[in-house]
């Protein structure tokens, strides 16, 4: 259970001033243009981060989807 000590203490550590929090962007939520594209893969037009409401291009969300395991892996070790 060390990854919950891990974040435990990055949510419990204080933000300094002028410093931006760091989003992993994990939580990539899948957008369509219309309803009747909802489920399609190939019809996904963007998505959003849960965390912080970025949105991002149906490129860019592949892209971090297909980062997502080395980007978490990372933030875990570190």
């Amino acid at each position: 259970m060390k990854w919950l000590r891990r974040k435990h203490e990055d949510v419990s550590r204080p933000i300094a001033p002028g410093e931006e929090p760091v989003c992993e962007h994990v939580v990539l939520i899948p957008t369509w243009d219309s309803a009747a594209d909802i489920g399609r893969d190939d019809a996904i037009s963007g998505y959003r981060c849960e965390s912080c409401g970025t949105h991002f291009t149906a490129e860019e969300g592949a892209r971090l989807r297909a980062s997502e395991s080395e980007r978490v892996s990372r933030r875990i070790a570190s």
